[in-house]
């Protein structure tokens, strides 16, 4: 089984957190706290902090220093990461930051080969249904 950010947020599951997260903002700062070291290596970058973006909310990730980085400054760093420029005669920005979210989804993806049939039960990023 391997992770699809492509269709995870379109599952119910992904989209009931994301509403309890949206809800719970209207009345507090919210942390979404995770083990890896730099954001980029974190599924809550690629993937919630994504769709949080899509509906205006700010996100800063507290790096291992202790600074905030915004998520915009994430995202450059990223494209650095892997080698993308920023200015494409083919393809928008938006093309470019869709790139580097799956060249970096591709990286980190939660992999289960033994939970194969996961897959077809709709499992994605270690969530279950």
């Amino acid at each position: 089984m391997t992770a699809d950010a492509a269709t995870t947020p379109g599952t119910a599951l992904f989209r009931s957190g994301l509403e309890r997260l949206l809800e719970g903002s209207q009345r507090m700062n919210i942390a979404l706290m995770c083990v890896e070291k730099d954001p980029l290596d974190c599924h809550r970058t690629i993937l919630v902090a994504r769709e949080l973006i899509s509906f205006g909310k700010r996100i800063l990730h507290i790096l291992a220093d202790g600074s905030l980085e915004t998520h915009e400054a994430s995202i450059k760093r990223l494209w650095e990461q892997l080698g993308l420029v920023e200015e494409d005669f083919f393809r928008t920005p938006t093309e470019l930051e869709d790139e580097a979210y799956t060249m970096q989804e591709e990286r980190i993806a939660y992999v289960n080969e033994a939970c194969a049939y996961g897959a077809q039960e709709g499992w994605r990023w270690g969530f279950w249904p």
